[in-house]
């Protein structure tokens, strides 16, 4: 009944608009009937005729108007306000509003998302006004999106042979809907790909073998239902990947193991159930599965630095409350450093949490579930009732500052376990905590090792200790200052630091102890100064330090040293002083 009201009421509004208007535009018409010397008149104009000229009769009729709703200008196309126009006449009230034209910022229009085409790829012509994209060139884009239209101007029509395997940089790809054919290997290794957008109207044919292989950031894919053939291991290694097909089924070109048992949704423009019985999501960064009325976390990109898992997930107006996380979800996340787990889980996989070196868990629940696997987590501390408590079992308050990762206990700091792809490190000489001082004092065990990304590090004067491994396999660390506090350096502390040109000893420095192959493999190192308060060095500390001259502060070798604290025979120089 409201909907006929509504319509009434709208014509009954066109009707009073049509009877108010004013007349069409008159139309003259010869008067065959009027007598020749009178003056003819209408109602709505007056026309005046002589003995010499035949009179003539205006024609009037009443505008019938259409109205035309509003549109507002985009980018590329013209807008206008509501208008009404006469369906017998040209009368309008149009008036046509120009287009916006793009406002682009860092290459992306900020009113409608088109992107700018990245610059200096490389491409290859085919000589019949066709090109493929054949490699990065001297792009440097990150986010990179491919022009339908080369710079020579042939169309794009294939990414080509390898055009990006290993770049490892790659975070992102656009493909333009004038390519028809991926070939093998083209994005393979590209372990930082997380997005691959194909444009729509894509007459895309093919994808080769491996295209996608070894992707492990790449979270998800659409394949258009133009594709009839995917070669082999297309997306095979690609951990993370949820693969939408717009197909209803398998075609009969694609090979047998192209989607290396991915999870698939086929006919996914009216679907959203893989065929494995999930619905996948992802949300806040964090990948989940959703079936039989309950999430799960599933397996996650190697890239996570932090993780909030939620309570409940809301999908399409339904509450999915988050009740366990699978086996291997976080498998290999070194980066990761600290997860919350809600309550509701009560079921967590085997080796969850396996080779996250790095990482804290808290967890809602007070102690641990039954439904727990008993290696759900490898030697991570973990911190339970985390809502009202923030030491872990291990005795720590564990907190990350400036991306450096401190234990704090005894009153005083430790910086521990480190992410794998720290670049840099300021390490704070105090750590202020709900407003008490912790002085660093130790770089743990194992802190930094396998920080191969480590070019520099910062030592405060607070530390007296750095422990076994402490930055074992920095292989990019070049130099470092041992502040004058320090008292001890562990086994292994610098061993495979294959880069590692100088070791510089703070003046006045108090070290007394130098552990087992703690400069091991240490093959860039040159010179090394031992300060004369060294009592204690372990066998094969400079072992395969195969260019290295050793400068010792003492006048003759000490007794606690190592029989083989020399064991490759390095050049010494006893009494040596810095006046040399």
């Amino acid at each position: 009944m409201k909907s006929a009201r509504r319509v009434l009421v709208l014509l009954a509004a066109l009707l009073v608009i049509i009877l108010t208007l004013g007349a069409c535009d008159a139309v003259d018409l010869p008067d065959t009937t009027a007598a020749t010397t009178t003056a003819v008149t209408t109602t709505a104009a007056t026309t005046t005729a002589t003995t010499t000229e035949a009179p003539k009769t205006t024609v009037l009729h009443t505008h019938t108007l259409v109205v035309s709703p509003a549109k507002a200008s985009t980018c590329t196309e013209i807008g206008w306000d509501a208008y009404v126009t006469c369906l017998c006449c040209s009368y309008t009230t149009c008036v046509k509003k120009a287009a916006l034209g793009h406002n682009y910022e860092n290459k992306m229009c900020t009113r409608c998302g088109d992107r700018l085409s990245s610059e200096g790829l490389e491409f290859i012509s085919n000589g019949s006004g066709s090109c493929y994209v054949s490699g990065l060139g001297t792009c440097t884009d990150t986010d990179i999106v491919i022009p339908s239209v080369s710079p020579k101007g042939d169309t794009v029509i294939a990414i080509g042979y390898a055009a990006f395997e290993g770049c490892s940089s790659l975070t992102a790809i656009t493909i333009p809907a004038s390519v028809i054919r991926i070939s093998l290997f083209a994005f393979e290794n590209c372990t930082s790909l997380r997005t691959v957008t194909i444009a729509e109207g894509i007459r895309l044919i093919s994808i080769g073998d491996s295209a996608f292989k070894n992707c492990t950031s790449l979270e998800t894919i659409t394949i258009p239902a133009t594709v009839t053939s995917i070669g082999e291991d297309a997306f095979s290694h690609c951990g993370l990947l949820t693969i939408y097909c717009e197909a209803e089924s398998k075609p009969s070109g694609w090979g047998d193991s192209w989607s290396s048992s991915k999870p698939v949704v086929w006919d996914c423009k009216n679907n959203d159930v893989a065929v494995d019985g999930y619905i996948y999501t992802v949300i806040d960064g964090i990948r989940y599965g959703l079936k039989d009325s309950v999430a799960t976390v599933v397996k996650q990109a190697s890239d996570i630095t932090t993780a909030n898992i939620l309570a409940s997930i809301n999908y399409k107006d339904t509450a999915y409350p988050v009740t366990s996380i699978g086996k291997h979800a976080f498998e290999g996340c070194d980066s990761l450093t600290a997860i919350t787990i809600p309550a509701t889980v009560t079921s967590i996989g085997e080796y969850a949490f396996e080779a996250c070196g790095s990482l804290t868990i808290y967890c809602e629940a007070e102690s641990k579930p039954s439904g727990w696997g008993g290696s759900w987590r490898s030697s991570n501390p973990v911190v339970w009732d985390c809502k009202n408590n923030d030491v872990a079992v291990d005795g720590y308050i564990y907190t990350v500052i400036d991306g450096i990762r401190y234990g704090l206990k005894d009153s005083v700091a430790t910086v521990v376990k480190q992410a794998s792809d720290i670049t840099t490190a300021n390490i704070l000489a105090s750590i202020n905590y709900k407003d008490t001082a912790y002085p660093v004092t130790s770089i743990g065990k194992y802190a930094f090792d396998g920080c191969g990304s480590l070019t520099a590090i910062t030592i405060p004067a607070t530390v007296t200790n750095i422990s076994e491994m402490a930055f074992d396999r920095c292989i990019s660390l070049i130099a470092i200052t041992i502040p004058a506090s320090v008292i001890s350096i562990g086994r292994y502390a610098f061993c495979d630091c294959f880069a590692l040109r100088t070791v510089t000893f703070a003046e006045g420095s108090q070290l007394t102890s130098i552990g087992e192959t703690a400069f091991g493999g240490c093959d860039s190192l040159t010179a090394i100064t031992i300060p004369a308060t060294v009592t204690s060095i372990g066998e094969y500390a400079f072992a395969l330090c195969g260019s290295l001259t050793i400068c010792c502060e003492a006048e003759s070798q000490p007794s606690g040293w190592n029989s083989n604290w020399n064991s490759y025979n390095c050049p010494v120089v006893w009494g040596y002083t810095a006046m040399e």
